[in-house]
Parts: structure tokens; C-alpha cells; sequence
């Protein structure tokens, strides 16, 4: 097993959850730790890229064979045969759009958005520079409106009001 820590959150209940390159997911809470792996879980892969945490206390696990939801029944999962464009996910947001939760993940092959329980992918034919998706930010504009930053390995893009935009001026070469 690894101890190879890859990203930290906390959960509603402050708990706080690990995920690692080798070693699955681990939650700690109230002193007590509770380990999520291949051979003790419904988790597809104990490679974890990264983690999110959702409505409901639930925990969004980003790992190198898919997407996986821990709620309260139980996991959930998806991988390109329900609609991602990659299996390697890397860089996970989950944010609400009104009442309703919207999940951005950012894969090896692309970036995808899950709402209303469809899948949205988003890659280098229309959007982003590039489709290995690094990092996820949502922050709000100065018109009020969220504006989505997505990290690429060759760029930044930006998703505001439904429309794309790439960040290239000020980023060094």
C-alpha cells in the first residue's frame, strides 16, 4: 500500500478523506480510520487521482479506471461506457447550479460535466488546448456570473456565460 497523498478534503461531517497513488481512499474521523481499497470496497481502482466532496456528505473519487460516488447507498460509478472521455480522471469540482449539483471532472482524454444526470465532454475539437485536463477552478466574476478555469498541460481555459476562452497572454513559455 502507499502512502502517496494526493489530495485532502473534508467532508460535511468534518471528517477529513485521503486520497492516494497506490492505497485507495482513507477517512479519518473522530479519531477512528476507515480505509476504502480493491479488496474491501466497490472502489474500481486504488489509483486516486483526485476527490470532492458532494451533497449530502457524499464523496466524489476521481481514479485512474473512473468516477466513483460514495453516498449513503452505496457507490455509484462511471467510466467512458457511461459518458466520460477518459478513464484516468485527475481533477475533480462538484458545484451547484441553483439546488442542483453539477460534477466537472477532468480527464487524461478530456473534460466532462455531469448535470441532470447527462454527460457534457468538452476536448480540443471545439474548447480546450489541450485534452490531459490538470486542474479545476470554479470562481465568480465580476458580473456575478461562475466562471469555470480549466488547467491543460498546454494552457488555461476559461468557461463563462456558455462560452470559451483560452488564457494564453502573461502565462510563461
Amino acid at each position: 500500500r502507499s502512502n502517496y497523498i494526493m489530495q485532502i478534503v473534508q467532508a460535511t461531517d468534518s471528517s477529513l478523506w485521503f486520497a492516494t497513488w497506490g492505497g485507495g481512499l482513507h477517512r479519518l474521523h473522530k479519531g477512528e480510520w476507515t480505509s476504502y481499497n480493491t479488496q474491501n470496497s466497490q472502489i474500481p481502482s486504488d489509483l486516486i487521482g483526485a476527490i470532492s466532496t458532494g451533497s449530502n456528505g457524499s464523496i466524489w473519487v476521481g481514479t485512474d479506471n473512473g468516477l466513483s460516488r460514495l453516498s449513503a447507498d452505496g457507490w455509484l460509478h462511471f467510466n467512458t461506457s457511461s459518458g466520460l472521455p477518459g478513464n484516468k480522471v485527475q481533477a475533480l469540482l462538484v458545484s451547484t447550479q441553483g439546488s442542483q449539483e453539477v460534477v466537472w471532472v477532468g480527464t487524461s482524454s478530456g473534460l466532462a460535466c455531469l448535470q441532470d444526470g447527462r454527460w457534457k465532454n468538452f476536448t480540443t475539437k471545439a474548447e480546450l488546448p489541450d485534452n490531459n485536463i490538470r486542474a479545476l477552478l470554479q470562481t465568480v466574476a465580476p458580473s456575478g456570473q461562475k466562471r469555470l478555469w480549466v488547467g491543460t498541460d498546454t494552457g488555461l481555459a476559461v468557461l463563462e456565460d456558455g462560452k470559451w476562452s483560452s488564457v494564453n497572454t502573461g502565462l510563461p513559455k
